[in-house]
């Protein structure tokens, strides 16, 4: 069945206290407290900030923030429909929702606008949203385990209201929901998968894959899973970009390990860019000293995927 709009958030909702396949040790830590009445959540650990707004901490963050802007051609349009995105939904709009701005003009300059894109993992819809507000895509498949796509949907719906909502955004569960929805594909700007459904993108046109920051999160397997699922994406004749920034190394609570340049990549793949992600070397801290490093370096890639 198709879930449409606030029904899609509902069935979730439903979800809750069933077990998350893929969940690796790190989500088992930060989701151990997660918990949503159907009004308020509490408890959102582990995927970006999500500080309420106020004049004064968004004027401390805007301040900090300047070290990070860039001359790209087209930095600031995305700057400011981030910022717009974060005033919609009550948000700071903090060094994470900067990021995805800066991620956005730099592909823009590198290959431009896509028609679809396939976002692996988001945080409170930041990528989503901008996507969609900026017309860099017409298209978003959206892809998260069950308590962090709630939590996007959830502000998707902020951002678009609930009229838009409602008509615009999908959850699709099973095979057959998808092969419905490709028909009518042109009413819906969002479609939401379940991480244990994955294979469920290989039905979409996709010319443009996101992944920013979590493929470190995931179990080994998973991370197979899902280049399995890109290399098989469904976009005849057509380059498909692939823009993964993550930890080089991370260490998960359980004490395993993934590795970016152990990810399944193959020498077939076309590399555009491959470097420590400029925007990924610090983050801000209100106490001495301002700009930190992060435990380890953060590496970006932009490929051409060899199917």
């Amino acid at each position: 069945m198709i879930y449409k709009g606030e029904k899609s958030i509902e069935y979730l909702f439903k979800s809750l206290d069933l077990s998350d396949v893929g969940e690796s040790s790190h989500w088992k830590k930060y989701n151990k407290n997660f918990d949503y009445d159907g009004k308020i959540f509490s408890g959102l650990e582990g995927f970006g900030g999500n500080t309420r707004y106020s004049l004064l901490r968004q004027c401390l963050s805007d301040f900090f923030q300047k070290k990070f802007y860039n001359s790209s051609k087209n930095f600031k349009f995305y700057l400011d429909k981030a910022k717009a995105i974060a005033k919609n939904q009550n948000r700071l709009f903090d060094l994470d929702f900067l990021r995805q701005a800066i991620t956005l003009s730099f592909l823009d300059e590198k290959i431009g606008k896509c028609s679809s894109t396939l976002v692996i993992g988001d945080g409170f819809a930041s990528m989503t949203s901008l996507l969609i507000d900026s017309d860099f895509s017409s298209k978003v498949v959206l892809v998260n385990l069950n308590k962090q796509l709630m939590v996007d949907l959830y502000f998707l719906k902020q951002y678009m209201g609930i009229s838009k909502f409602n008509s615009e955004v999908a959850l699709i569960t099973n095979e057959d929901d998808a092969k419905s929805i490709l028909s009518k594909i042109n009413q819906f700007s969002v479609m939401a998968i379940q991480a244990e459904n994955h294979k469920l993108v290989k039905y979409f046109d996709i010319d443009l894959v996101l992944n920013i920051v979590s493929m470190g999160e995931m179990l080994p397997s998973s991370v197979s899973e899902y280049f399995n699922d890109i290399r098989n994406l469904s976009n005849d004749n057509k380059n498909l970009y692939f823009y993964c920034c993550n930890r080089l190394e991370k260490q998960m609570p359980d004490g395993s390990y993934t590795k970016f340049l152990e990810y399944p990549w193959k020498k077939d793949d076309k590399i555009i860019v491959d470097e420590l992600c400029p925007w990924h070397k610090e983050y801000i801290s209100l106490k001495p000293p301002f700009f930190r490093k992060f435990d380890g370096p953060i590496l970006h890639q932009l490929r051409v995927m060899s199917k």
